[in-house]
């Protein structure tokens, strides 16, 4: 398991706005803390990378799901709620 991805369930299992210690990060990626601190140059990083990776996750959630040359507009928009939907849930 990827270091971020790591981050990301631990933020999804932890109360809204709880911080995740780097620590818990590094035991869930199956990695030593120091390997966690190589690849981030501190927690501000590690933040904006974590971040960056949710937006991708999502755009290619919404790039597989929608397919906008089919159906009319009322379809596309429906296709397009739920994605949004399937991917906060």
């Amino acid at each position: 398991m990827t270091i971020l991805r790591a981050a990301v369930e631990l933020l999804e299992e932890s109360p809204a706005g709880a911080d995740v210690a780097v620590h818990r990060i590094a035991k869930r990626a199956g990695v030593a803390k120091s390997v966690v601190y190589r690849q981030f140059s501190g927690r501000e990083e590690l933040d904006r990378r974590i971040r960056s990776y949710l937006i991708d996750d999502f755009a290619a959630q919404l790039d597989e799901q929608l397919d906008v040359s089919t159906g009319s507009v009322r379809e596309i928009l429906t296709r397009t709620i739920r994605a949004v939907a399937d991917w906060m849930s």
